[in-house]
C-alpha cells in the first residue's frame, strides 16, 4: 500500500487546484442547457464538455485514492483541502449540469465541515459520488442532424428569404418548424407546416385581389378562397385594357393556378392523412413552395 503524507497531499492539491483556466464561473449553463433545441458542433462540445469532465474525473479519482491511504485524524488534518477540492468539483459540476452530483458534493462537504467523519462513510460516498457523475452524463441525449441537412435546421438555406418573413410575418413560425422538421427527416410534418405558410399566401392574396368573407378568412376552406379568388379574376377580365390589367391578370392567374395545385396536390392529402411524404417528395415540396411564396412577397 503505498503511503500518502499530509504533506504530499498539499502539494498535490496546489497542482489540482491551480487550474490553468482560472476560476469556473458556477452561474454559466452548458450550450446545450442555455440554449437548447440548437446545433452545436462536436468540437464545441469536447471544449466545454470534456475539459470540465477531465477536470472533474480527475479530483474524483485523486481524493478516493488519497482518502483511502489516510486515517480518521489525517483526514481531519486535510479537510480543510478536501472542502477546496470539493469545491473546485462542485463548479465542475455546474458548469455541465450535474445538480444531483452538486447533492452528493454537499453532502460530504457538510460532514467535512461538521467532522462527521467515518472513513468507510466517506469511501462509500465517494464511491456513490462517481456512479451519480456518470448516471448524469448518460442521460443527456444528443442528436445528430448531417451537414448537409444543417443548414436547414440552422435556418441559412438561400430558401429562407428573409422577404417571405416581411410579406407574411404570420407564417414564419411554420417556415422555421418545416425547415426544422426536413432537418430531423420529419418529412411529412415538414409538408404540414409548408402547407400553412401557403395558407398566408393564399389569403394575403384573396385580400390584395378584393375578397371579401362571410366569416373569418381562417375559417374558410382553400376551395372557397380559391373559388372567391377566380370571380374576382373575371371581374378584373372585363376592365378595360391597359398595362397594369395586364400585369394584374398574369399575376393573380398564376398565383391562383398555383395554389390550387398545392390544394389538389398536397393540401389535401396531408391535411387528411392521405399520404405520408418521403425526403425526396418533401424536398420538391419545400423547394416549390418557399419558391413560389418568395415571389408573392416580391410584389406589393
Amino acid at each position: 500500500m503505498v503511503t500518502v503524507s499530509v504533506t504530499d497531499i498539499s502539494i498535490l492539491g496546489n497542482n489540482i487546484l491551480d487550474s490553468p483556466d482560472g476560476e469556473s464561473d458556477t452561474s454559466r449553463q452548458p450550450p446545450w442547457m442555455a440554449k437548447p433545441y440548437r446545433l452545436w458542433s462536436l468540437l464545441t462540445m469536447l471544449e466545454f464538455y470534456a475539459k470540465e469532465f477531465v477536470h472533474l474525473s480527475v479530483l474524483l479519482e485523486d481524493i478516493r485514492l488519497n482518502i483511502d491511504n489516510l486515517g480518521v485524524q489525517q483526514i481531519k488534518e486535510v479537510s480543510p483541502f478536501y472542502r477546496g477540492v470539493l469545491h473546485k468539483m462542485r463548479e465542475h459540476c455546474s458548469n455541465i449540469g450535474l445538480t444531483y452530483s452538486i447533492k452528493g458534493i454537499d453532502r460530504i462537504s457538510t460532514k467535512l465541515i461538521e467532522e462527521q467523519i467515518l472513513s468507510t462513510e466517506i469511501k462509500h460516498d465517494l464511491r456513490s459520488l462517481r456512479e451519480r457523475v456518470f448516471d448524469e452524463l448518460d442521460n443527456n441525449f444528443f442528436l445528430v442532424i448531417p451537414r448537409t441537412k444543417a443548414q436547414y435546421y440552422h435556418f441559412t438555406h438561400p430558401l429562407f428569404d428573409v422577404a417571405i418573413s416581411k410579406a407574411f410575418p404570420d407564417s414564419w413560425d411554420d417556415v422555421w418548424a418545416a425547415g426544422r422538421c426536413f432537418a430531423l427527416d420529419e418529412w411529412t410534418a415538414c409538408v404540414f407546416h409548408l402547407m400553412r405558410v401557403a395558407e398566408h399566401g393564399l389569403r394575403s392574396l384573396a385580400d390584395r385581389i378584393g375578397v371579401t368573407f362571410a366569416s373569418p378568412p381562417e375559417l374558410e376552406n382553400w376551395k372557397n378562397i380559391i373559388d372567391l379568388i377566380e370571380k374576382k379574376i373575371k371581374e378584373l377580365e372585363a376592365l378595360p385594357k391597359s398595362v397594369k390589367k395586364s400585369e394584374d391578370l398574369k399575376f393573380y392567374s398564376d398565383a391562383a393556378v398555383q395554389f390550387r395545385y398545392f390544394k389538389d396536390a398536397w393540401r389535401n392529402h396531408v391535411s387528411h392523412s392521405r399520404e405520408n411524404y418521403d425526403e425526396r417528395k418533401a424536398s420538391s415540396v419545400l423547394d416549390h413552395v418557399l419558391e413560389f411564396m418568395r415571389e408573392l412577397a416580391s410584389r406589393p
